[in-house]
């Protein structure tokens, strides 16, 4: 656990546990009302008087939720009143509303523009708070970059490449944050990606503007130190220089590992998407055949490995005696890694899911694309803790590669198990 700085771990275990919670335990915010299109909109006029559970590729509330919110999707748009607390795994999230409690996000990019009234905790590439906006309580996040401005009741812990404060912020600043660069930024080439939202530009290492002010505190962790006008702190400035590492080991930090974390979400959701695009029959057999044999699929994946090698030498003396090109044992064993690592992954994912949404929305429980979505979230979850995650997530891929053994040995006998609801 050392590489997880101990003044972090608390907010992002709750973030972590909270998520899992939701999905496991059915807490009130899946007890309440579940809507699902491909735009889910609460109009102006209209009031939820229970929690809310949206998935769709964009969602939109302009009326008011009385409980809280969960949302997975494309874009999550708040213009009206959510009295509870917003969980979202989605590209986008904008509130220019108000959300009475926490907001905690795993997004792309996030921006407030109304008001958050407790504690916001974000994973992303980009955060932005904007003039007129107001939280309530502390920020946490991990990411690339963040521009603070408006009101900010509470302390900044962050772990990010750039970090920009021109607005109020009432507690300490404690952040981790790259030396000052110059140089394009990877905003600069977005522009022109399909459904990448606009967001700011904010340079590396930790900016303070002249019109801002900090009431507590500033501590900065960074490979070099920046120019920080200490007329707009109230406290101290400390800067602890971040050596940086060249034994080919990248340095650690909260901010470093939230966003590894995040790139291997999406990594796992475009292979994914992927596979549902490619081999949506085989994936949803695969599933199936764990919902059916779920202990023969772990003993037939814990077998892949032995037979994998079995038929890495049969290749070998192959190889001896009639010559074989040293590509094919690449792409023989690339082709078992990405089928260990992702293809069971995604097969368990698709198994998961489904159970989910039995639970939390039936009438997606048979769509391939949401049952798969929605439980690799759920195996990122439980693969992110230390330790633990690594066990879990070798017995998630023999499960899944066990699971596809089984769909293989059926194809060859000629007989299909499932059907595709797309």
């Amino acid at each position: 656990m050392k590489f997880l700085a101990k003044k972090y771990r608390v907010p992002f275990l709750i973030l972590g546990l909270t998520m899992v919670l939701l999905i496991f335990n059915r807490p009130p915010a899946l007890a309440g009302e579940a809507q699902s299109d491909d735009i889910v909109h609460i109009k102006s006029d209209e009031v939820i008087d229970d929690d809310l559970m949206a998935m769709g590729n964009k969602i939109i509330i302009d009326g008011v939720v009385k409980g809280d919110v969960m949302a997975v999707g494309q874009s999550l748009v708040v213009n009206g009143t959510v009295e509870g607390d917003v969980m979202a795994a989605v590209q986008a999230v904008t509130v220019n509303g108000e959300v009475t409690d926490d907001l905690r996000a795993g997004a792309m990019t996030i921006l407030i523009n109304g008001t958050v009234g407790d504690d916001v905790l974000v994973g992303g590439f980009s955060f932005e708070s904007g003039p007129e906006s107001s939280i309530g309580g502390d920020l946490f996040m991990g990411g690339f970059q963040a521009l603070v401005d408006g009101e900010l009741a509470g302390d900044i812990n962050a772990g990010l490449g750039g970090l920009k404060i021109s607005g109020l912020v009432g507690g300490n600043v404690d952040v981790d944050v790259d030396a000052a660069g110059s140089g394009p930024s990877p905003v600069d080439f977005m522009g022109g990606i399909p459904n990448v939202p606009p967001m700011p530009r904010v340079p590396l290492g930790l900016t303070v503007d002249d019109d801002a002010s900090i009431a507590g505190n500033v501590i900065y962790r960074s490979p070099a130190e920046a120019r920080v006008d200490q007329t707009a702190i109230a406290g101290n400035v400390n800067f602890v220089k971040r050596e940086v590492e060249t034994s080919g080991q990248p340095g650690f930090g909260f901010g470093s590992w939230l966003w590894d974390q995040i790139q291997r979400l999406l990594r796992l959701l475009l292979v994914g998407a992927l596979a549902i695009w490619l081999v949506p029959l085989y994936i949803s057999e695969a599933g199936q055949k764990l919902q059916e044999k779920l202990w023969p699929s772990l003993g037939w994946g814990a077998l892949t490995p032995i037979i994998f090698f079995v038929m890495l030498l049969g290749l070998g003396l192959v190889s001896i005696l009639v010559g074989f090109p040293v590509l094919v044992f690449g792409t023989f064993f690339f082709s078992y890694l990405l089928a260990l690592f992702y293809l069971g992954a995604i097969v368990v994912g698709q198994w998961l899911g489904r159970l989910i949404l039995q639970r939390t929305s039936p009438n997606q429980a048979e769509n391939l694309w949401w049952s798969v979505m929605v439980g690799l979230v759920g195996v990122w979850l439980l693969t992110m803790i230390p330790i633990l995650g690594t066990i879990v997530g070798f017995f998630i891929a023999l499960f899944g590669v066990g699971g596809l053994w089984l769909v293989g040995q059926d194809r060859i006998k000629g007989v299909g198990t499932a059907t595709v609801t797309a």
